[in-house]
């Protein structure tokens, strides 16, 4: 991933110790009172549309 651009910016790619995804979510962003942005040490994990979900999954 070393060199590549998403949406013409960077990817920065580090190795995470974390096990668990689920606790590893952000509670203050699901509930948008999350306030450190990029400085967040959790993920802000973004929801796909409707669309797109039935364009990878099919039917659901």
């Amino acid at each position: 991933m070393s060199g590549r651009f998403y949406a013409g910016r960077p990817i920065i790619v580090d190795f995470s110790p974390v096990t668990d995804f689920r606790e590893a979510t952000c509670r203050q962003y699901e509930e948008n009172t999350c306030n450190r942005g990029g400085y967040c040490n959790f993920m802000h994990l973004k929801k796909i549309s409707r669309d797109l979900r039935k364009k990878l999954f099919g039917k659901t």
